[in-house]
């Protein structure tokens, strides 16, 4: 452990409860270098019934006034009133307090505060990238956005003293819209020993955010295709997909196996004890960069079935059962082979913890405070 403590302020429009993957990734790294002896401040959205002011296992998290209508999903509109919100309470915010770096998630829209912070006020920033904030990612909903912002998001990557990516396959992509930026790579972690496995049972887990890229349509097709006879498929997460995928599973006379289980907190018991007596996980995920849930999956000894991505392929190496992203008949094999598989699980989890991470993390941010 570094022995001087840093004041870190940390930026990110999602942070728990709300958001998606990113959303406890940024969570967990914050509270893990409070952990270290660092303070944290978190500025992030606000959102209905949440405390304006809180803190969190040593985190000081402030929740800024949006406009924000779901907890799983954000608007570009409503990304564009974080930023004008959250500038507006660091202007205040700075007159008193003290900070020695920024660490913001996601490139766009996030980084916009870094940047201003930087230019106004002379902060470091190191920015970690997520996926859907990367140029040529194969984001649908900021597809066109990203075109024009391009420049931008450009200029605010090669402002920030490092760039860290938690998968090699994204900073190609980013290299490709801006050469000149400081690309790290730290893979991103778990807390391994929450994940455990539990007397397995015939079930099926897919645990992901409920939109069109994240392909749960194909895990359906395949599985229409398989012998579930005794078998349950639990679907956990939402988002504007939903209701589609729930006429599919009357379309494909699914309906006696499938279970929509809506949103689970992250962590909760609820949450570890699906992913401890699944017996397969499923995600056939057109676009991915660091899938967590992945590794939660493989460390609570689930046999993992997976779309064969550069995101999936990069993270499992052999542990994964791959088929191509719309290839319901390979998914279907790969998910009966699964099925009957007897094979259990060696033990994963030291590849995976947090605490390596961290302490990478923890070097990255001391090395570039006001340089």
């Amino acid at each position: 452990m570094v022995n001087w403590n840093m004041n870190i302020l940390v930026l990110n429009y999602e942070f728990p409860p709300i958001g998606g993957g990113a959303s406890p990734v940024s969570y967990d790294i914050s509270r893990f270098l409070v952990q270290r002896g660092h303070r944290i401040a978190v500025v992030t959205m606000g959102y209905r019934g949440l405390s304006v002011h809180a803190i969190v296992e040593g985190m000081e998290i402030y929740r800024v006034p949006c406009f924000r209508q779901k907890s799983n999903v954000c608007h570009p509109w409503e990304q564009f009133s974080y930023i004008v919100s959250s500038i507006l309470f660091l202007k205040r915010y700075l007159k008193n307090h003290s900070i020695d770096i920024v660490h913001a998630h996601f490139i766009i829209p996030t980084g916009v505060v870094a940047w201003y912070l930087r230019k106004k006020y002379g902060l470091s920033y190191v920015l970690t990238a997520h996926g859907s904030d990367v140029i040529g990612h194969n984001n649908k909903r900021f597809g066109v956005l990203y075109k024009i912002l391009k420049n931008p998001w450009c200029s605010i990557v090669r402002k920030a003293q490092a760039v860290v990516s938690p998968s090699k396959h994204l900073i190609k992509l980013m290299q490709k819209s801006e050469p000149n930026g400081n690309y790290v790579f730290i893979p991103n972690g778990i807390e391994t020993s929450l994940y455990c496995p539990m007397p397995k049972k015939n079930r099926i887990l897919v645990m992901c955010r409920l939109q069109e890229t994240k392909n749960v349509q194909t895990i359906l097709q395949a599985a229409a295709k398989t012998n579930l006879q005794g078998w349950q498929i639990d679907i956990v997460g939402d988002g504007p997909y939903k209701s589609t995928l729930e006429q599919l599973v009357v379309k494909l006379r699914l309906k006696d196996f499938v279970v929509f289980h809506g949103w689970i907190e992250n962590k909760s018991k609820e949450q570890l004890r699906l992913l401890g007596e699944a017996s397969v996980f499923v995600s056939a995920s057109k676009v991915e960069n660091c899938p967590v849930s992945v590794l939660e999956a493989l460390c609570a000894g689930c046999k993992v079935v997976v779309s064969d991505i550069p995101g999936h392929r990069e993270l499992l190496q052999s542990y994964g059962n791959y088929f191509m992203p719309d290839d319901t008949e390979m998914c279907a094999k790969q998910l009966q082979e699964a099925m009957m598989s007897q094979d259990e699980i060696t033990e994963v989890k030291g590849r995976w913890d947090w605490k390596v991470s961290v302490e990478r993390y923890e070097e990255i941010l001391m090395e570039n405070i006001r340089s």
